[in-house]
């Protein structure tokens, strides 16, 4: 499992915070930098990212947005099986939540995370997440699992009907949501 992350020029110091953390914790993250657009905009390049990752390691591709934290070592992902699944993530209240997710490196993530690419171009105001559950929602792939419930934590998880979770291994600190 390779861990990656990406960013445009104003989130540089939440990446450098979030490479700190990985390392910190034994986790090997690679850094993408996304040209300079609005944040709809960049939440859509974190797909070509996972898509080049998942062909330059020829592994499964854990995405992370760079205003994260990693606060110990995500073990929970390395018990999980991936037997035909595409993606894990947390969804809560009809709404995913992309800060964090895992992708198995297999033809059928390709096939889904071109079909994402494709939605976040025909729907292009509206958020990666937004388009990533409306493929999800269609049927089509059932590939999708919940991330185990220690791995994602948030800011204010309150303020959004999020389950606050106790010492998660990865921490969003939801910068563009405050």
């Amino acid at each position: 499992m390779i861990a990656v992350t990406g960013c445009t020029a104003s989130y540089e110091k939440y990446a450098d915070r979030l490479l700190a953390t990985a390392r910190e914790n034994g986790l090997e993250l690679v850094r993408f930098r996304f040209r300079d657009c609005d944040w709809v905009s960049a939440t859509h390049a974190k797909i070509p990212v996972i898509q080049t990752a998942m062909k330059a390691f020829e592994d499964d591709v854990l995405w992370i947005d760079a205003d994260s934290e990693v606060r110990r070592y995500p073990r929970e992902l390395l018990s999980i099986s991936k037997d035909g699944k595409c993606v894990y993530a947390r969804s809560w209240g009809g709404y995913i939540w992309g800060c964090v997710q895992l992708w198995a490196h297999s033809d059928n993530s390709f096939r889904l995370l071109n079909e994402w690419w494709n939605l976040c171009r025909i729907y292009r105001s509206d958020s990666s997440d937004t388009n990533l559950w409306r493929v999800l929602r269609s049927g089509k792939h059932l590939g999708y699992e919940q991330l185990p419930p220690g791995v994602l934590g948030t800011v204010r998880p309150d303020v959004w009907g999020l389950p606050s979770v106790e010492n998660p291994a990865i921490f969003h600190l939801g910068v563009s949501k405050q």
